[in-house]
């Protein structure tokens, strides 16, 4: 039996109109290709109304949010997931490689190893989701994740995702620098994950790393899509750390969010505010900063 669709002269959703023709279209689409996935769907919906990026990708992230949610007001069903990636364990490898006695020696080597193929993928899955206390979650976009190795040896991992889509305390900082909407989630990126194994105990290691980690991934992030961050936020969660290493890697605090969590296309309160840390990655943006916020802060340990 055909769904009956809502009659509409068109929507708003995530800043762009749908017209009644848009919508229709995008059901054929689906009607049409029943073997395609919502990632397939996305690009073409992107291609088609030429939804790109200032480096000329798709706007697939955005798009996929925008399907969920027309779907979540009535208007078009979405094929079902192909993928469950909510957080699941991976299958299990072997990680041999991982330390299990205890490190507290600084090592001589520190290295970031960049995740580019299938096993190390795994690896890194499997460390986030057996030791970081949100497991493992693959954000939907643009992401770069790293082994952290000391003299050959496994250390933990550090990922770095697409900024926050909107966070007011972020968007009031940056505005002042002269950034506002699309241009702040453009120039912003998150360290979404960090990880030191529980096994390693070595006093300063989490900051020279995260020293590391900024240098590297400017780098990587711009040869791989075409952008160069101006700045890079994170958030703690004040009940679990205080965000020493971050302090002692020179990421300054600019406030807190206000306790929203995304689920799906949706948000709700969990009441559980996090810490907002950012550094600059240039000389200006880094100046900004300081100036600022580093009257007061007070320095880790």
């Amino acid at each position: 039996m055909r769904k009956h669709w809502p009659r509409t002269t068109g929507v708003t959703v995530r800043g762009r109109e749908f017209h009644q023709k848009d919508l229709v279209l995008i059901r054929q689409l689906i009607r049409k290709n029943p073997s395609w996935g919502r990632t397939r769907l996305s690009e073409e919906v992107c291609r088609i109304f030429d939804w790109q990026q200032e480096n000329g990708r798709p706007k697939d992230r955005g798009c996929r949010v925008a399907l969920l949610k027309l779907e979540s007001l009535g208007y078009l069903q979405l094929p079902k997931k192909k993928l469950d990636r909510g957080g699941r364990p991976p299958n299990e490898v072997s990680l041999g490689e991982v330390v299990e006695e205890c490190i507290s020696q600084m090592p001589q080597t520190l290295s970031l190893e960049l995740v580019n193929t299938v096993r190390q993928a795994r690896i890194w899955n499997s460390l986030i989701a057996r030791h970081h206390y949100l497991g493992l979650a693959t954000p939907v976009g643009r992401l770069i994740r790293y082994i952290i190795m000391g003299d050959a040896q496994m250390l933990g991992a550090i990922s770095f995702s697409e900024a926050a889509w909107s966070l007011t305390c972020r968007d009031e900082v940056l505005n002042q620098f002269g950034l506002s909407g699309s241009e702040i989630r453009s120039a912003t990126i998150s360290n979404n994950r960090f990880l030191i194994l529980p096994s390693v105990q070595v006093r300063n290691l989490a900051s020279r790393v995260l020293g590391l980690a900024v240098k590297q991934v400017l780098l990587d992030w711009h040869e791989r899509f075409e952008t160069l961050p101006l700045f890079i936020e994170t958030f703690v969660d004040p009940k679990r750390f205080e965000g020493t290493c971050y302090r002692a890697a020179n990421w300054l605090f600019v406030g807190t969010t206000k306790g929203f969590a995304k689920q799906g296309a949706s948000h709700r309160n969990t009441k559980a505010p996090k810490l907002i840390f950012l550094i600059g990655t240039t000389v200006k943006s880094r100046q900004f900063l300081r100036d600022q916020f580093s009257s007061g802060q007070k320095r880790a340990a």
